[in-house]
């Protein structure tokens, strides 16, 4: 008897980075970041991910002193500002110090694409505040050779025992594949394809999927630029539904909701 299927959440992404891959320099101004957040959470989101530093391959790092300015008009108003009760806003950042500020002025949840590979206080940051993690896999290049199902499994099975460890109870702990963190084209696919698997062998119904308009999806569709890559994310962002993803982190909020919209009736 298979699970009925339950429609997963929508975590809109907003940078407020200038050089993010598909939408840097987008939210330069307050008052565009917040338009943009209200839009989305019109559209369907119910978590809003806030990033101050890309992680795209390639990108620059930027020091935890500048992403702490790059957030810190963002927090202000974001503290003077009400929204609805079921909306929980994430701070995308692998840095403690960032990810505490983020929790300290209302955020709800951290989303780490390293993993606190980087900075491992990150785990008992989020434990003091009670918030969600979203425990993201990284790998430093591709590899071919490995079996990327048991390496997910395994480091995810580790991951869970350090978050119990640093005091985050289970519930509040996602896990996140790292679609594009040093995965190839087959990986990130095989990935899509067996996500059913990794949630047996973690036990774990938590998947959070970010694929939206990422490079393999350009690869398939043979669309080169990140903003014209919608058709593609939505049609991903079904079949990870349908494979169990509890999470899907968009860039298209209201495309995403109509196309898993279909899912209910088949």
């Amino acid at each position: 008897m298979t699970e009925p299927f339950s429609p997963p959440l929508f975590m809109a992404i907003i940078n407020i980075t200038p050089d993010s891959f598909s939408d840097g320099g987008k939210n330069t101004e307050i008052h565009t970041i917040f338009a943009n957040i209200d839009h989305a959470i019109t559209e369907g989101a119910t978590i809003i991910d806030v990033g101050a530093e890309s992680t795209r391959p390639g990108a620059t790092p930027i020091s935890e002193a500048e992403e702490l300015e790059r957030l810190r008009r963002f927090l202000t108003e974001f503290q003077r500002r009400s929204f609805p009760t079921n909306i929980r806003f994430s701070i995308d950042t692998y840095k403690s110090a960032v990810a505490e500020a983020a929790l300290d002025a209302g955020f709800h949840m951290v989303n780490d694409v390293y993993g606190a590979e980087r900075d491992p206080n990150i785990l008992s940051v989020c434990a003091k505040y009670g918030a969600d993690y979203i425990y993201g896999h990284a790998l430093a290049t591709p590899d071919a050779n490995i079996d990327i199902i048991t390496e997910l499994v395994d480091f995810f099975n580790r991951a869970k025992a350090k978050a119990a460890r640093a005091g985050i109870e289970p519930e509040k702990l996602y896990l996140d594949p790292g679609l594009g963190f040093g995965k190839t084209f087959e990986q990130n696919l095989e990935i899509l394809r067996r996500l059913q698997e990794i949630r047996v062998k973690t036990g774990s119904k938590q998947i959070m999927i970010g694929a939206s308009r990422k490079s393999f999806i350009g690869k398939i569709t043979d669309v080169e630029n990140p903003k014209d890559r919608l058709i593609g994310s939505v049609a991903f962002g079904i079949i990870a539904a349908q494979n169990g993803a509890h999470i899907l982190r968009v860039h298209d909020t209201e495309a995403h909701r109509q196309g898993l919209a279909l899912l209910r009736y088949l």
